[in-house]
């Protein structure tokens, strides 16, 4: 279980209370802060950014550059941030060219003038018995807690001594919550952020008739500045945001637009914040400038979703069972609001609508799902569930098959589903664009020849519009170095720079595209390139059009349909494994040259590749009396480089052989090696030094066939 951190959406206009700025901030920072010098989980961040969003606090630098929270800050500048809290900055600007009435007014900074004067009129500032002011001085605890207890009206609720009676008031009406107060020590910056940001939120008033403190229906902020009122959020876009006002802030009601600029501190999207109790901060435009989640009063906690434990009654999220509903608990399926109330409010309800309402593509219920759903729950501090939040891929793994740039749709199943401005995109995780998807598309496309994994989210099983996209295009290369099994699942286990790596495959994927895994021809030796789904698993795999190129082979077989069609080849591999391609077009054996695969010698041949499928196919000759293989034109005009005779083998690595003085590579889709003296196929590794070979090599000039002819 994870309490959430204060979340703070904090919005801007550029305005300095020192200086200009000149840094331009993005519309939406997620998990930022509004300074350079202070990190989003320090405890004054979130005052910090509240502060900087009402042009109250904002430092010598401007937005995105230092506050210097654990430097002092003098008792000028905190008389213009007060000045600022009660909404006096007009006030203040008009009386900026009058000389403040201290005795040492010479020392107070001419910007400070017009903030010095209205504190003083206000009777926030007093001054010292000498008639001073002493604005360089630090501002103190105590100084801080007086001040600001005079501009929230709880001055007089000050019974005793200095600097006790303003300790004793300020944490009795919570001014200074979450700071350790020393009374005469300076203040820090960071310290006099948190204490002014609690300010808004002081919830009592002196009541001169009375003559003691009462409460107030709402507080400070709400009845006297009118910019803070707490609130449950409704509804969240990027343009506006709704809410259900708390009693004492009935006045607040209502959907706000947002500001020029915004801040999310503590989650990872806007709609992290609906359902949930907020304290809401607005400018003078009444657009909202900052919320606040109340970290107090929720509680979520995130995980997959316990298919097992559903199907015996129990809702369990990250381990745990959650009995207690909320009567009103509300549920999201995919953002969407999908139900609430009656039909949702015990667990054993809960239960049965997510099994009959949370169903994927081609589905049943809940079980059919490729990859888990996840959940997030909302907890009240009674522990009640208040919120579910249920992530479901409708399409929970597919080829992606097309794309409509135009349009901006992209095919799934043979469904066009729509992309539009509200649609999340995710690339291997990672955030994207729609025109970043067309590139990751063309790219492994062009690589592979085959369609990527792609998951959707829509509203549901009738909705052709994504609310989330998942493209899956990160591959693993290695050399396979074994098989085997991790309970029902396959296992191919990979050496990758001397290192061992086991890849669990997923045949769950089968029958949602022609590439994906289907539990069978596991590889157990030669290279692979494995398609990883969200999971880390295996999705599919892959050949590289770019990689392999052409290739020497030996023939096996090829398929037509009834029409004469080639449909499939099958040829045998350098590692003596049977390898079925596609051809690239339809089209008769004579059209692919398989017609002279079958007379070639030992049904050695040349294939030709388009992509990663075979566009044509040349029979190898060689003359067995003279012991040479023929360069003919059939071969020159495939694109074979070359064939050389009568070579013998000086050296013999795994990755090149020197024959009569040259060295010559290997070619990548592998060596084809027929021992004509014993007439069989054999490995590279049974080639000896002074043996005499003929090889031909491709059209990359590496060697792809190796004939011995004499040992």
């Amino acid at each position: 279980m994870k309490t959430l951190k204060k979340l703070v959406v904090a919005v801007t206009t550029a305005t300095m209370i020192f200086g200009t700025v000149g840094t331009a901030l993005a519309a939406v920072n997620i998990d930022k802060s509004a300074f350079a010098d202070v990190d989003v989980d320090d405890e004054y961040a979130t005052a910090f950014n509240v502060l900087a969003g009402l042009e109250i606090y904002q430092g010598n630098e401007g937005i995105g550059g230092n506050v210097r929270p654990d430097s002092t800050i003098t008792r000028e500048e905190f008389a213009a941030v007060v000045v600022r809290l009660i909404g006096k900055e007009s006030t203040a600007r008009s009386l900026n060219t009058y000389v403040p009435n201290f005795t040492d007014a010479n020392s107070i900074s001419s910007w400070a003038w017009g903030y010095v004067n209205v504190a003083s009129s206000l009777g926030i500032i007093n001054g010292y018995p000498d008639g001073s002011f002493r604005p360089q001085n630090p501002v103190t605890h105590a100084e801080v807690l007086a001040m600001l207890s005079r501009a929230v009206n709880v001055d007089k609720a000050a019974t005793g001594v200095w600097p006790l009676n303003y300790v004793v008031l300020g944490s009795s009406v919570g001014l200074a919550k979450n700071v350790d107060i020393v009374a005469n020590v300076p203040a820090t910056r960071g310290e006099v952020a948190i204490m002014t940001y609690n300010a808004f939120k002081v919830d009592e008033e002196w009541d001169a008739d009375k003559e003691k403190l009462v409460d107030r229906e709402g507080t400070y902020g709400s009845e006297e500045t009118e910019n803070y009122f707490e609130a449950v959020v409704t509804e969240v876009s990027s343009s506006e945001i709704k809410f259900d006002a708390k009693p004492g802030f009935d006045e607040f009601d209502g959907a706000y637009d947002w500001a020029e600029t915004a801040w999310i501190m503590g989650v990872n999207k806007l709609s992290d914040l609906l359902d949930l109790e907020v304290e809401v901060f607005l400018n003078d435009d009444d657009e909202v400038v900052a919320v606040v989640v109340d970290e107090e009063d929720t509680t979520t906690v995130s995980g997959a979703l316990d298919a097992d434990d559903l199907e015996e009654g129990k809702f369990t999220v990250d381990g745990k069972r959650y009995r207690d509903i909320d009567a009103d608990v509300i549920v999201y399926v995919n953002d969407v609001l999908k139900e609430a109330g009656a039909n949702v409010n015990t667990e054993a309800k809960l239960i049965e609508w997510l099994y009959d309402n949370v169903v994927p593509v081609d589905g049943d219920d809940i079980d059919d799902f490729t990859v888990d759903v996840t959940v997030s729950i909302t907890l009240n501090d009674d522990g009640d569930v208040i919120t579910v939040r249920v992530t479901a891929w409708d399409y929970d793994g597919y080829a992606l098959e097309d794309y409509d740039d135009d349009e901006e749709t992209i095919t799934v199943d043979g469904d066009v589903i729509e992309i539009n401005k509200n649609t999340e995109i995710t690339i291997n995780g990672d955030e994207a664009t729609f025109d970043d998807l067309v590139e990751a598309f063309e790219e492994f496309v062009d690589e592979y020849d085959e369609d990527p994994l792609v998951y959707v989210a829509t509203e549901g099983a009738d909705s052709d519009v994504a609310l989330k996209v998942a493209l899956y295009t990160e591959t693993i290369t290695g050399d396979v170095i074994g098989n085997g099994k991790n309970g029902s699942d396959d296992v191919i286990v990979l050496e990758i720079d001397g290192d061992e790596v086991d890849v669990v495959m997923n045949d769950d994927y089968a029958g949602h595209g022609d590439a994906f895994y289907d539990g069978t021809n596991l590889p157990s030796k030669g290279r692979a390139t494995i398609l990883l789904d969200m999971e880390g698993k295996g999705a599919a795999l892959l050949e590289s059009a770019s990689d392999v190129g052409d290739f020497y082979a030996i023939f096996v077989r090829y398929r037509t349909d009834k029409d004469g069609d080639v449909t499939s080849v099958t040829l045998k591999n350098s590692n003596g494994e049977n390898v079925i391609y596609d051809v690239y077009d339809d089209g008769e054996p004579d059209d692919f040259g398989l017609h002279t695969a079958p007379g070639a010698y030992k049904k050695i041949v040349y294939v030709v590749l388009d992509g990663n499928d075979i566009e044509q196919v040349v029979g190898v000759e060689y003359n067995a009396n003279d012991k040479e293989i023929t360069n003919d034109a059939d071969l020159v005009a495939a694109g074979a480089d070359d064939v050389v005779n009568g070579a013998k083998i000086d050296t013999i690595t795994s990755s090149y052989i020197k024959v009569g003085g040259d060295v010559r590579p290997f070619a990548d889709g592998g060596v084809i090696v027929y021992d004509a003296v014993d007439d069989k196929q054999i490995s590279l590794n049974s080639l000896k030094k002074n043996w005499t070979v003929s090889y031909a090599l491709d059209s990359e000039g590496a060697v792809g066939l190796i004939i011995v002819t004499e040992k």
